[in-house]
């Protein structure tokens, strides 16, 4: 029997997509609403990757579609039961089990995380699980310590240990401990240890007894391996046109992230989260609480769960990024509609989840806030210092918390910082002292009493002044 031509192969693809798309549960949804949510992923085809999308009214699942193909070099396509990591929003599932450990007597939110994680420095204020849990927690990012130390996310592969031991080395947090609101992934990850350490059993295990299979999500467990083969799991990808290439996370880290699962599981979750049916009504209520800081000012952010007010009614739910996965799954309690969304390409956005609930709910779209431009006539002039200005500032720093050296030369009348790994930065002069450091963030040189430049400190979104002394 002859083998097929590739066109032949290509319609059988278009073929099969097309049937997967069509798959759903019995509905009675108008083929109108149906086809408003198609265009909402019609970007997608039998030629790229893609998402899968499941939509939940009343705690019934409506419709569940898969658009694009979930593997590229085998032509499969992406149906509602393929698995996917669902990035951030894995936190959420790392508070619930943490509630569920304090229900049964193993911890207490509001114990000092040091209780269970010596291997921490003492700050001097306690620092909670709960300040992990609704990101007032103030612990630096660990993408950014590992970014200052050489081996960001992708060139090395890291387990929990070894965030913990990155952890252990921080001499200072970015903030006061319940002082300020600030996302951090650090403190879920070792949250990952605390439940281990507390139940002796893994986290795997832990979440398998307490949540998974009580909830029936049969297609979900975390990525503690990434190594290991996953039936149905779509691999990830960034790119587009008929360029791509494979974004898989390089990395064996729970607690944050790294929870695979399917939007049919996603949506079992989200309707527990409205029952309580697992841990009780008043459990996945806490949950749902706006934080506090110490000042009393309230957050949009529970325990994993980002809260606000869209449409004018309550919309609770997460989204996630991690390699080239991207994931959204929110909630409409009011309104009883689910909505979960998993992608394998970078191209995913927000505005998917947006777009989704607008045809559901009848509202007018979300604006995003429009930011006015600068008039840059107005614009401050940046520094422009001369070469003798920049000598001052050549030499090399080092830091233990990372720990790396980095080195600042003087080629002329540009500054150059050269770290770890062979790499290169040219600084933009912004201000005296401070430079941009493209890929890095913001470097600014600290001075003695005497004028003479003692130090950098390195400032890269969730992590504030980690500071390298000068040798």
């Amino acid at each position: 029997m002859p083998l097929p031509t590739r066109p032949a192969v290509a319609a059988l693809v278009a073929s099969l997509v097309i049937a997967t798309t069509a798959q759903a549960q019995a509905s009675p949804l108008h083929r109108d609403t149906v086809a408003a949510v198609d265009r909402v992923f019609a970007r997608y085809s039998a030629t790229t990757p893609g998402c899968a999308v499941g939509i939940a009214r009343g705690g019934q699942e409506i419709l569940a579609r898969g658009y694009g193909l979930a593997e590229l070099e085998h032509r499969a396509p992406i149906t509602p039961a393929t698995i996917f990591e669902a990035g951030s929003v894995s936190k959420q599932f790392t508070a619930f089990l943490a509630l569920l450990l304090e229900q049964e007597g193993r911890l207490s939110l509001d114990d000092p995380l040091r209780k269970y994680l010596p291997e921490l420095p003492d700050y001097g204020a306690p620092l909670t699980i709960r300040q992990v849990l609704n990101h007032t927690s103030g612990l630096r990012d660990w993408y950014g310590i590992a970014s200052v130390q050489g081996l960001p996310a992708g060139e090395r592969h890291f387990r929990n240990d070894d965030l913990l031991e990155m952890a252990s080395r921080q001499r200072a947090l970015n903030f006061p401990s319940g002082t300020e609101y600030l996302y951090s992934n650090t403190g879920w990850n070792l949250m990952a240890i605390v439940v281990e350490r507390v139940t002796g059993e893994s986290f795997q295990e832990a979440s398998r007894r307490r949540i998974f299979e009580p909830l029936g999500m049969a297609s979900t467990r975390w990525r503690d391996d990434y190594q290991m083969v996953v039936p149905g799991r779509a691999p990830a990808y960034s790119g587009s046109g008929t360029t791509w290439r494979q974004a898989n996370p390089y990395m064996s880290i729970v607690g944050a992230g790294g929870l695979l699962t399917t939007v049919h599981d996603l949506l079992k979750w989200n309707e527990n989260l409205s029952t309580g049916h697992v841990g009780g009504k008043a459990l996945v209520d806490r949950m749902q609480q706006r934080s506090r800081l110490a000042n009393g000012t309230e957050t949009d952010y529970g325990l994993g769960l980002s809260i606000r007010d869209a449409r004018g009614i309550p919309e609770v739910g997460h989204g996630g990024s991690t390699g080239g996965y991207r994931s959204q799954v929110v909630r409409f309690p009011t309104r009883q509609l689910s909505i979960a969304i998993l992608c394998n390409e970078t191209r995913a956005t927000v505005a998917d989840a947006n777009a989704i609930a607008d045809i559901f709910l009848g509202a007018a779209p979300v604006q995003q806030a429009s930011v006015a431009s600068a008039d840059s006539s107005a614009a401050k002039p940046r520094w422009a210092p001369d070469a003798a200005a920049l000598r001052e500032y050549v030499g090399e720093y080092h830091t233990d918390e990372a720990p790396a050296t980095w080195r600042v030369a003087a080629n002329g009348d540009t500054l150059v910082l050269h770290g770890p790994a062979r790499r290169r930065i040219v600084l933009r002069p912004e201000s005296r002292d401070s430079f941009n450091a493209p890929g890095l963030g913001t470097v600014v040189f600290r001075r003695d009493g005497t004028g003479r430049v003692t130090a950098v400190s390195f400032r890269m979104g969730r992590l504030r002044d980690i500071r390298l002394e000068r040798r």
